[in-house]
């Protein structure tokens, strides 16, 4: 999600409720991965858009809304043991 500024080591705050396009949300897919992606619509089908060019979108009607992202936390914490 390098281009929504969601970086890996983020904490994603999600909230369990019906996804509008435009916004990110966490899909389960295929019933084996769960995607964090940015939900659009084309042709009146929904697409699980990717938000780094690296990735490339999800197109599947076998996937599962687990949550809406409403923000996230700046993993910036070190621990040292």
């Amino acid at each position: 999600m390098i281009d929504a500024n969601i970086k890996d080591s983020d904490l994603v705050i999600l909230v369990q409720r019906k996804p509008n396009p435009g916004e990110i949300i966490a899909a389960l897919v295929d019933k084996n991965t769960t995607a964090l992606k940015r939900l659009v619509t084309k042709n009146g089908r929904y697409i699980q858009r990717a938000a780094n060019p690296q990735f490339s979108d999800i197109v599947t009607d076998n996937w599962e809304c687990q949550g809406v992202a409403i923000g996230w936390i700046r993993n910036s914490l070190q621990f040292r043991f």
